[in-house]
């Protein structure tokens, strides 16, 4: 599957977003390769992301939301990446707790993935700034669970 702005398997939709229905298992993860904004809907599943800020400074951090397309969420579930890693590594999980209900929230860290900043070079604190970017996405009426992976949990 190819994404370029003339990708026939794409729509626009009225946000101006890339919107692509993907059938087959092998063609999502070939989409995902090269994937850093839009909407996939895969089955029941809708993959969105978009960049944000990065808690009012001038990074934007790209973000991860996998819903299930008709239940609503009964928890957040927030991944967060470890050391030389990015929020790709958590899709396939992400697609599993949101076919069990779950509202998948993930960001690439600044300096990694597909967000913005340079790269491997943060602090802690530039880490909680992102961190809390991902927070003011979710729903506060929902419980939120932490997922982390070495740094992530830091």
């Amino acid at each position: 599957m190819k994404i370029y702005e003339d990708d026939e398997d794409c729509e626009i939709n009225e946000q101006g977003d890339k919107y692509y229905k993907v059938d087959s298992k092998a063609l999502l993860f070939d989409l995902i390769e090269n994937w850093n904004e839009g909407t996939i809907e895969v089955q029941d599943i809708l993959l969105k992301r978009e960049y944000i800020d990065a808690n009012g400074e001038q990074i934007r951090l790209n973000h991860t939301e996998i819903v299930h397309k008709s239940d609503k969420p009964k928890a957040t579930i927030a991944f967060l990446h470890g050391f030389g890693q990015n929020s790709d590594l958590f899709i396939e999980l992400g697609i599993q707790f949101a076919l069990n209900g779950y509202l998948v929230q993930a960001i690439d860290f600044r300096g990694y993935g597909w967000s913005g900043g340079r790269r491997l070079e943060h602090t802690l604190i530039e880490m909680q700034d992102d961190i809390v970017a991902l927070l003011k996405e979710s729903d506060p009426d929902i419980p939120m669970f932490l997922y982390c992976h070495s740094m992530g949990g830091l």
